[in-house]
């Protein structure tokens, strides 16, 4: 938004209809398919065309999730990489990417919501 210098604004808080968060996780603790379907897209949208995801590349995804700045070396690439990438050969697949979102819908689900 380009706003000038002295211009007014008016703001109005509208009164919207309660929606009740969706569930992302079935009986069992696995993801539903339409929560996987949204993760398996931002996956393919944010990883190399191999279907892998190096550490710049998570940053730029945890950037677009909370418009902060994130650069590969961050802690919280670094966390995820430690705790996801199973044969530590420095990519997470799409099977590490949906565990994460599976355990961060268990452990952190605020989290997620804010993310989506």
């Amino acid at each position: 938004m380009r706003f000038k210098n002295n211009e007014i604004l008016t703001v109005v808080n509208r009164q919207t209809e309660y929606i009740p968060q969706a569930v992302l996780l079935d009986q069992d603790g696995n993801l539903l398919e339409k929560p996987k379907a949204i993760f398996k897209k931002w996956f393919e949208i944010h990883s190399l065309p191999n279907g892998l995801m190096d550490q710049d590349l998570c940053a730029k995804f945890i950037s677009f999730c909370t418009n902060d700045i994130c650069k590969g070396d961050d802690s919280r690439v670094k966390d995820v990489f430690q705790q996801m990438d199973d044969d530590n050969d420095g990519f997470l697949t799409l099977s590490n990417f949906l565990n994460f979102y599976q355990n961060a819908c268990k452990n952190r689900l605020n989290t997620v919501w804010k993310n989506l």
